[in-house]
């Protein structure tokens, strides 16, 4: 696995680039999906870890064409998720609306975790993505606290959307790095009453109007 970082980013120490499982677990599957059968005691391995990051429609960026997500961020007042689990080059991130639709899909390219003492600070390292110019995405945030960030490629829409879950949030970003994580975020839901249940209808029009302005 690579370490090279990207622009603006320091170099990683040794124990952020690799991530670990304890003995007896083999890496995911080809398709992805967590491998449970027992490997040789004694054994170290390494398998990638699924990510969703809940994002409202208004802070949303990318195109008819693709997202532009850029960055998944997680800042908090004290150390959450992603920052205590980190993520890594080849990991798998979906990008879930606020209501529960699942919209897109990337790779990260490198991850990164931080302490901060002021929120631009964090904006810092996602210059020259779309993300870093959304300013209502920045504000209410603790204004010092820690904070993951991962810089993100072959960004795709999920076609079609569909229904995930839950639907209620505490985080922004959440580590799937269990089948139950995995099934309880990912698997296909039926769609919502209320309030949320015209979201698809809303995402096409927001990507009819991004493109236009495009």
């Amino acid at each position: 696995m690579s370490r090279r970082c990207l622009p603006g980013f320091p170099q990683m120490s040794p124990r952020w680039s690799l991530r670990t499982l304890s003995p007896g677990v083999r890496p995911t599957k080809p398709d992805n999906s967590l491998d449970t059968s027992k490997a040789p005691a004694g054994r170290v391995v390494f398998r990638a870890v699924d990510h969703v990051v809940i994002r409202k429609l208004e802070h949303l960026t990318g195109s008819a064409g693709a997202p532009s997500v850029g960055f998944a961020v997680e800042t908090r007042d004290r150390p959450g998720p992603a920052h205590k689990g980190g993520a890594f080059e080849g990991d798998v991130v979906y990008v879930q609306l606020h209501g529960g639709l699942i919209v897109a899909r990337a790779k990260v390219r490198i991850g990164y975790v931080m302490e901060y003492s002021n929120i631009q600070e964090v904006r810092a390292r996602t210059r020259g993505s779309a993300l870093h110019g959304v300013a209502d995405f920045w504000k209410g945030r603790p204004r010092y606290g820690y904070a993951a960030l991962a810089a993100l490629t072959e960004e795709t829409w999920v076609q079609p959307p569909y229904w995930g879950g839950p639907r209620t949030y505490g985080y922004e970003w959440v580590l799937l790095d269990d089948v139950k994580k995995r099934a309880t975020w990912l698997d296909k839901r039926e769609p919502p009453r209320g309030d949320t249940a015209d979201l698809p209808t809303r995402f096409r029009r927001w990507l009819t109007a991004t493109t236009a302005k495009a």
